[in-house]
């Protein structure tokens, strides 16, 4: 159990805050932007220079979903649980996967 709610119960909800199609396809978007800034950041320790990377991709992954989310019409999940950041992951895995 993960705060008194299951992982099958984050992902139903999570599920059901990106039903519209372009809120989708800007998570489809924002989502990967995001992971790669992250790593591209934790690189920037040592790679002299990397830092604008995920310094101009950072703002771009959470502006598509920020925006997917105004589309949609609801809050990002995030807001309240910051789990959804690992469920977002998951969820992306599996849209890339076809089975969601």
């Amino acid at each position: 159990m993960l705060g008194g709610r299951s992982h099958d119960v984050l992902m139903a909800q999570f599920i059901d805050a990106h039903q519209n199609v372009w809120n989708r396809r800007l998570h489809f978007v924002g989502i990967p932007t995001l992971v790669i800034a992250g790593l591209l950041w934790g690189l920037a320790a040592v790679v002299p220079g990397l830092w604008i990377w995920p310094a101009v991709l950072m703002p771009l992954g959470f502006g598509c979903q920020f925006l997917g989310h105004a589309i949609e019409g609801n809050r990002p999940e995030v807001f309240s649980d910051w789990r959804f950041l690992f469920i977002g992951l998951e969820w992306w895995l599996k849209l890339v996967r076809g089975r969601v």
